[in-house]
């Protein structure tokens, strides 16, 4: 059985662990545990966990995005499934709790993702999201 719920700092390291598999940083625990607690504490924040049978399947990341020359949104900053359980609804449920959340806050449900993600791209496609605009990113150190 598999519901969402929100993350608690003991799911840090099992968040930090499912992050590797799409090739995020080698996070030490403290540091997935400082990140994880900052966005626990932030009201602008929100992280939920799907678990399938008592173990954490994925992870998705929320927050509210404010613009000062646009309406806020709500974006998904970032979303993780389990490699062992793909395509068995697990990313689709914590999409829907991140929709409905943005729902109740009337506000529009965005998701920005890497080119090279094609099966990510299908998968939003399939849940109703249309591509909005292509976009660069430049950085800066």
């Amino acid at each position: 059985m598999a519901y969402v719920r929100q993350a608690t700092i003991t799911d840090a390291d099992k968040i930090n662990e499912l992050s590797r598999f799409l090739g995020y940083s080698n996070t030490t625990s403290d540091e997935a545990q400082q990140r994880l607690a900052y966005l626990l504490e932030s009201t602008n924040d929100d992280v939920w966990v799907c678990e399938v049978n008592g173990h954490i399947a994925g992870w998705l990341h929320g927050f509210k995005a404010h613009r000062l020359a646009s309406d806020m949104f709500y974006e998904i900053g970032g979303l993780v499934v389990d490699t062992k359980v793909r395509k068995q609804g697990v990313g689709k449920l914590l999409v829907g709790q991140a929709y409905q959340y943005a729902q109740q806050l009337n506000l529009e449900l965005r998701v920005r993702c890497n080119s090279k993600r094609v099966e990510t791209h299908e998968f939003y496609n399939r849940l109703g999201f249309t591509q909005a605009k292509q976009q660069s990113v430049f950085s800066k150190r």
